[in-house]
């Protein structure tokens, strides 16, 4: 029997996570002031339109930081290339062209589908997010209301102090509380004038009341159905301030992606690049302050003012006389004597370090009036992102890549968008993603070099020993190549066509070589015959011939 929680159960449960998590909130405040300040509103409050860059001096985190969330949205979700792609994990199934075309199709349909959402708009918020403060959150729901036609989906990326989460047994977030600050207004156009107490009705139009949005799974072993209370995921949504459950539904499939950029044993939150690159970002923004001084005190220096050495008061507008006693001595300006090189020279080392914290030298191309990047270079760069990034983007595309491909798929096979599989599959079709955006391609790409310098090498141990190429399947080698290639499944011509090509050709080369055969028979024996009368002949004529005496 499943456990049904209270609205106060539910409360309680998260105010003790936001217990938990007041440490955290202490280094985002800090994070978000320097590196993403328009989200800095973590524990200080403030209020829209707010100024939000009084402690900041210097932009390169956050120069840093937009380069990082744009080049892992560039390399990873791409909305001009298709970044992933379906088989059945089954090599012999994958070559059946009619699955694959099948798979292809689907994929394609998906990832149009994404490209018509919200989604790179959402995830590109939620990139920033994971950069900065190593954790993020996009819920993804469809776009109609339970019962309606399918319109699409929509996502959701929240800000980091919005949401509280739980793991489960294997380090895997599955459940999320979600606060939500709504209006009378916002209330009833989301649950209905039913949900609205006394105390909504009586708010003013701006008043704001604390909704919050779980998601968890659901107790007791409960098997599941198409009916709402009996999803694998529960949904609950509270009004916090009269502990009332406003509605209860379901998902079938955990709706929330929280990815974690890396994250130490028994955290639950992660930490990222911004996290790593806090101190330097903190130490550079009170030099660049400092500096600022000492440059305001260079170009409009402090006066020295002798006692009693000025008649009035001294006069710092241009062109203004002041009258002194001593020109000499009553009024001079102090030096500071500060040296400007020295801090250049610390502020250009902090300002490559917090680069390198963000993998400014991975990933930004080299500026406009520098020689241009031939496609090697480019190969390099891409792989050397790959070996610095690599265990970050294995984590990407665990706890984000997958989620997101999956429950897309599963919410359009349910809609009925996707069409169904060939007959030749049956009911038992599983599906496995592969990757296959810039990133990806570009470590393909590794391996098709080498597979080409194999070729070469093998071509010219050819040229004195053509046997050797006996060894090398080629038609084998032209689909590894197409695979690698991630190359539609309509370029190549089904193998059971190709066979039959083959069969074709080689009864027409046998028909011809039959035909020679024959030919060359036909005129051996004439030539025979030819031969043997020509002999005859020469026999008869010097039968012929009389004796010489």
């Amino acid at each position: 029997m499943a456990y049904t929680y209270t609205a106060s159960e539910l409360i309680e449960r998260a105010e003790n996570l936001e217990g938990e998590r007041y440490n955290w909130e202490q280094d985002w405040q800090r994070i978000a002031d320097f590196i993403l300040p328009r989200k800095n509103d973590i524990i200080t409050k403030r209020s829209r339109g707010e100024n939000r860059h009084q402690k900041r001096y210097a932009s390169i985190g956050m120069q840093s930081l937009n380069m990082l969330a744009a080049s892992l949205h560039g390399t990873l979700t791409s909305k001009a290339v298709q970044w992933f792609d379906l088989d059945t994990g089954n090599p012999e199934m994958d070559r059946d062209p009619r699955i694959k075309d099948y798979l292809q199709s689907v994929a394609n349909i998906m990832w149009t589908e994404l490209n018509s959402s919200n989604f790179h708009s959402q995830i590109h918020e939620l990139y920033l997010d994971l950069a900065a403060f190593g954790t993020g959150a996009m819920l993804q729901e469809e776009a109609a209301a339970p019962g309606d036609d399918y319109t699409g989906m929509v996502f959701n990326s929240y800000p980091i102090q919005s949401y509280l989460i739980e793991e489960d047994h294997h380090g895997q977030v599955d459940s999320v509380c979600v606060k939500h600050m709504m209006t009378s207004r916002q209330i009833s156009g989301k649950f209905g004038d039913s949900a609205l107490t006394n105390k909504h009705k009586s708010a003013e139009p701006l008043d704001q009341f604390e909704i919050l949005h779980w998601v968890m799974p659901r107790e007791g072993g409960e098997e599941y159905t198409e009916d709402s209370n009996k999803m694998m995921f529960k949904s609950c949504w509270i009004d916090r301030g009269d502990e009332e459950i406003l509605r209860e539904g379901g998902y079938s499939e955990f709706p929330f992606t929280i990815p974690r950029w890396s994250k130490s044993t028994g955290d639950m939150y992660g930490r990222g690049p911004g996290d790593t690159a806090l101190a330097d970002i903190e130490v550079l923004n009170e030099a660049t302050r400092l500096e600022l001084n000492a440059w305001a005190k260079t170009i409009d220096p402090p006066i020295l003012v002798e006692d009693d050495g000025v008649m009035g008061k001294v006069n710092m507008r241009p062109g203004k006389p002041t009258v002194v006693r001593d020109v000499e001595r009553s009024v001079r300006p102090f030096q500071t004597n500060a040296n400007m090189n020295f801090n250049q020279i610390k502020i250009g080392e902090y300002r490559n370090t917090i680069r390198q914290a963000f993998y400014a030298d991975q990933l930004e191309l080299p500026n406009r009036g520098s020689a241009e990047m031939t496609a090697t270079e480019i190969q390099v760069r891409y792989d050397l992102m790959q070996r610095v990034l690599g265990p970050t983007l294995g984590r990407l595309e665990r706890e984000l890549l997958e989620p997101v491909i999956t429950r897309t798929f599963k919410i359009m096979a349910r809609r009925g968008v996707i069409p169904p599989p060939p007959a030749v599959v049956g009911d038992n079709l599983q599906l496995n993603i592969r990757y296959v955006g810039p990133l990806s391609r570009a470590q393909k790409q590794a391996e098709i070099n080498a597979f080409m310098t194999f070729i070469q090498e093998a071509g010219m141990l050819a040229q004195m020993n053509p046997e050797v190429l006996d060894h090398v399947d080629m038609d084998a080698s032209l689909r590894w190549l197409h695979d690698h290639h991630d190359l539609p499944n309509i370029i190549l011509i089904d193998p059971r066509v190709v066979a039959e090509k083959r069969q074709a050709r080689q009864q027409q080369q046998d028909a011809m070589a039959q035909q020679q055969f024959q030919s060359a028979a036909v005129q051996d024996a004439q030539g025979m015959a030819q031969t043997e009368k020509t002999l005859q002949e020469a026999a008869s004529e010097a039968e012929a011939a009389p004796e010489e005496g």
